[in-house]
């Protein structure tokens, strides 16, 4: 019997395990639920495959492995995201030995990503999850690095002078050039459809640019107290920073010229004015420039209340011993 099956296309199966799908470990982390679904997938159709798992006809499981072109390696890059289950197949720790179904499923799995020997396989994950690290080690993944997510907050942003919005492909050789030293670089996700490319210029110069997508989470649970009881705060300007209906800005392709660094905060600052809203989240290689840059800026009352998240890049099919070095981390992916 087949329980892998593959396909290019998000049906009702797919769609509402994904809108259904809760993200986190209850207890360990904070569980959240995304909402802006459809137009991910309307943005990935041309270049994904959905691997699905299936008993008796119904979809119990699935990933999407989506392909794009990676600048540095000058390869095909193959990023897998939506590891889903239904509630009643969803398991903290998989076992070490498994008979039958399970190990058919897993000689599936290994041969589909064995067929994707021309390009690079990665993921972000937590390796704190359990679940995680022990998919990782099975498919014989390996860490690369690790990112952490950086939040930039105000209450009351204020608006910046100089701010413009222009079309992505203004700005297109000048990320290119300034990411030319990142691994996993790629330009699929900045050009996304729902995206806005926002620049700060002075006489005539770029000097910060980002890319804005804006977002939305359904908190489903803190695990601290203090979580808890944030999110049952009443007073309406603190319900901009703690809510679980969690809106907020993705921001990736992040720009800055050489010594303007501390533009980027007016301009995040700006942009949050202008499209309404309090919060911006980023993500950075924590070992990269952009890490050190976007956390020297002043990022606002939220970071202070909120410690850094970490998580893992793992690769497979990447040349054994050769380190990734200032990785690109997408926030269209991780969101």
């Amino acid at each position: 019997m087949k329980y892998l099956h593959i396909t290019d296309r998000a049906g009702s199966g797919i769609t509402d395990l994904l809108e259904a799908n809760e993200i986190g470990q209850q207890g360990r982390s904070m569980v959240y639920r995304h909402c802006y679904i459809r137009p991910k997938l309307h943005h990935i159709a041309s270049t994904v495959e959905y691997l699905q798992i299936k008993l008796a006809g119904r979809v119990v499981g699935m990933c999407a492995n989506v392909s794009r072109t990676l600048l540095k390696e000058q390869t095909k890059g193959y990023y897998f995201r939506y590891f889903s289950f239904l509630p009643g197949f969803r398991v903290e720790e998989l076992p070490k030995t498994k008979k039958n179904k399970n190990s058919v499923l897993k000689q599936e799995i290994n041969n589909y990503l064995a067929a994707l020997n021309i390009g690079l396989t990665y993921a972000y994950v937590d390796l704190n999850n359990l679940r995680s690290r022990a998919i990782c080690d099975l498919f014989n993944f390996q860490e690369a690095g690790q990112f952490s997510t950086i939040i930039f907050s105000r209450i009351f942003p204020k608006a910046a002078n100089n701010i413009s919005k222009i079309d992505f492909m203004e700005v297109k050789e000048l990320l290119c050039d300034h990411y030319r030293d990142y691994n996993l670089f790629t330009i699929d996700n900045i050009k996304y459809e729902h995206a806005d490319y926002y620049v700060l210029k002075r006489d005539g110069r770029i000097l910060a640019g980002i890319a804005a997508t804006k977002e939305r989470w359904k908190i489903l649970n803190i695990p601290s107290a203090l979580g808890k009881v944030l999110l049952k705060v009443k007073i309406p300007f603190l319900r901009r920073l703690f809510n679980t209906d969690y809106r907020f800005l993705a921001i990736e392709g992040i720009y800055a010229r050489q010594g303007c660094e501390n533009e980027l905060s007016n301009l995040l600052e700006g942009v949050l004015q202008v499209t309404g809203h309090n919060i911006a989240m980023m993500w950075a290689d924590i070992k990269s420039p952009l890490y050190r840059t976007l956390k020297s800026l002043p990022l606002g009352i939220l970071s202070k209340f909120k410690s850094e998240v970490k998580a893992s890049v793992i690769v497979r099919n990447y040349e054994a011993g050769k380190p990734l070095k200032n990785i690109y981390i997408s926030g269209f992916d991780l969101t």
